[in-house]
């Protein structure tokens, strides 16, 4: 029988099927872990925040991408005191409303499309593994870019390169 010590220790670090065997069903459940379908190891999935606490929380580490998106949409409202003096409020109503139509629909389409196609082909973990992506040596611009916006987002303590290459797709 396997002490609670090794079972955290199991749970939190890489598990394969077999060691994952050994273990009693509600001795790992009581921990947090993650397993995608063609993937066989477990791993302890990262703290995440809500989207609106991430961009607005000062005290959280933003991404280049985080800071963009707050770029965007301080830019909207720029974009709206202009229309609004410029060209009256019934202008600009009709036009950030069908703005909002396009981008949520686009939004919930693009999300759902990647869901779908992430969870029957993986192909986003197979874009990456044929561009090495995630391998310590790949001086690409995708690959430093990638690298750079799931690092900012995760402990100093992370290290990409120690998980495997299905765990930080999804990130």
């Amino acid at each position: 029988m396997l002490s609670k010590k090794d079972v955290i220790s199991k749970v939190y670090n890489h598990i394969s099927d077999e060691q994952s065997n050994n273990l009693k069903k509600d001795e790992i459940y009581k921990f947090p872990t993650a397993r995608p379908s063609s993937f066989k190891y477990s791993f302890k999935p990262p703290q995440t925040h809500n989207m609106v606490i991430s961009l607005f929380d000062p005290r959280l580490k933003k991404s280049f991408l985080e800071c963009f998106i707050v770029l965007i949409i301080f830019s909207n409202f720029y974009f709206a005191y202009i229309l609004v003096n410029n060209y009256g409020r019934e202008l600009t109503r009709n036009f950030f409303l069908i703005q909002y139509i396009i981008w949520r629909l686009s939004y919930n389409f693009g999300i759902g499309s990647i869901l779908y196609f992430q969870s029957k082909n993986e192909f986003l973990t197979i874009f990456a593994k044929k561009r090495h992506l995630f391998k310590s040596d790949n001086t690409s611009y995708l690959s430093r870019f990638s690298k750079f916006e799931i690092n900012s987002k995760m402990p100093k303590d992370y290290i990409i390169e120690n998980y495997h290459h299905e765990v930080y797709i999804g990130f």
